[in-house]
């Protein structure tokens, strides 16, 4: 995954951040988005993901993998 921002902020506040996905990736966050009712955009399950990283990253013992490649498991630890 590759992003780029755009430094000054919008009208709104919020800055632009453009990201790159492998494939299989882009596929897996459609999929979601799109089995979801009423379907979600791929924009907002992207930004929800970052606000549960942005959370769960204040506890040390979750921040401390940030980075650390995981088993196949999902964030919590469970199959």
């Amino acid at each position: 995954m590759m992003a780029m921002s755009q430094r000054r902020p919008s009208s709104t506040g919020r800055i632009r951040l453009t990201i790159s996905f492998d494939k299989s990736d882009y596929d897996r966050l459609k999929e979601l988005a799109d089995s979801h009712r009423p379907r979600l955009t791929l924009q907002y399950v992207v930004e929800y993901a970052v606000q549960v990283l942005l959370e769960r990253g204040q506890d040390p013992q979750f921040a401390r993998h940030i980075g650390t490649p995981m088993p196949n498991e999902d964030i919590d630890g469970h199959c």
